[in-house]
């Protein structure tokens, strides 16, 4: 490395690296997205057992079969009011039925519950799946980047600039596998936390959708909630692909000097 233009190489590359302070917080950002991502929230109702014993039931009506009993003072959850006689109720893994004139209600409760597997299947993110894909992306990186420079025996700033290009480009090359992996389907009605991801991904579906007529960058069926996480992921992704892709650009050329 020439040692007259290492100076004005290293300010002008500075200028548009991405800093170990800003990657640690992307990353950071990124795991709690991930891990609530794979969450919502369900509001449920809660009831109080009103009398002595409470028949559970398998249907609702008085004539279908018992299957436990619930006591006084007992919290319950309950999913749905049946003609407001009956409750429809959790028991043991099961929807049953109590009756609703010997419960009181509450007070309106929101719940986290994970998403299933079967939401997952439909167009959903799964947590587990993006994190190990992001895991292993992000080993392949650092095996390249460390392998590139032992074998060109590079010092510590070299092997800086080296990552500035070989991590933005892995970190592309993870949002293009998750855009295939989890398609957009039209079909399925996308809440707040998949705005975020659809926006964030917005340039390679984009890229994505130029040579496939199916393929879309923005759900068409979601809430509004969505529509504002999209727009604010959409725009903080744009800034930061094309900063990374400065970054890269610049620290190809601190290299062809």
């Amino acid at each position: 490395m020439n040692y007259t233009n290492y100076q004005s190489k290293k300010a002008f590359s500075k200028k548009y690296s991405v800093g170990n302070k800003n990657k640690i917080l992307y990353f950071l950002f990124l795991c709690i997205s991930l891990f609530f991502a794979n969450y919502q929230t369900e509001a449920r109702d809660i009831y109080v057992v009103q009398t002595r014993n409470l028949n559970v039931r398998t249907d609702a009506s008085n004539r279908s079969k018992v299957i436990g009993t619930l006591h006084y003072g007992d919290t319950i959850f309950v999913d749905t009011l049946i003609n407001n006689k009956w409750a429809e109720i959790e028991y043991n893994n099961t929807s049953c039925y109590v009756s609703k004139r010997y419960i009181q209600f509450v007070e309106t409760e929101n719940i986290i519950t994970q998403e299933d597997s079967e939401s997952s299947k439909s167009g959903h993110i799964n947590f587990w799946l993006v994190l190990v894909i992001f895991v292993g992306v992000w080993i392949i990186g650092v095996i390249i980047t460390g392998s590139i420079a032992v074998a060109s025996h590079f010092d510590k700033e070299d092997t800086k600039k080296l990552s500035l290009i070989i991590y933005p480009i892995i970190g592309f090359v993870f949002a293009f596998i998750m855009c295939f992996i989890f398609p957009i389907y039209p079909e399925t009605t996308y809440v707040w936390w998949e705005g975020m991801f659809h926006g964030g991904w917005l340039l390679p579906n984009w890229i994505i959708s130029l040579f496939s007529d199916n393929w879309s960058y923005k759900a068409p069926l979601h809430t509004s909630a969505y529509n504002i996480w999209w727009w604010i992921s959409a725009v903080l992704g744009v800034c930061t692909d094309i900063r990374l892709i400065i970054s890269i650009i610049s620290n190809i050329r601190y290299f062809s000097e």
